[in-house]
């Protein structure tokens, strides 16, 4: 699946998709100002496997949408 993951989206969830197969094209690598500093690994890891599992789950509904995944929650639009 092809992903645009925005600059607010943790480095570990798009390392994560892109490991399971998906092609990310990640906001924050086009503006080189923007860092993952500070940002708590644990809680990165727990979104990246939750990314995952929605693309792994809802695939054909991800498809042509734009989709805010959050704990607990999936818009899909």
């Amino acid at each position: 699946m092809n992903l645009v993951a925005g600059e607010g989206v943790d480095r570990a969830v798009v390392e994560r998709l892109r490991r399971g197969g998906h092609e990310v094209v990640y906001v924050a690598e086009l503006s080189p100002s923007v860092t993952d500093e500070g940002v708590l690994q644990e809680a990165s890891a727990t979104k990246a496997e939750i990314a995952a599992e929605v693309c792994r789950d809802r695939t054909a509904e991800l498809v042509r949408a734009f989709s805010v995944v959050s704990p607990g929650q999936v818009r899909i639009r």
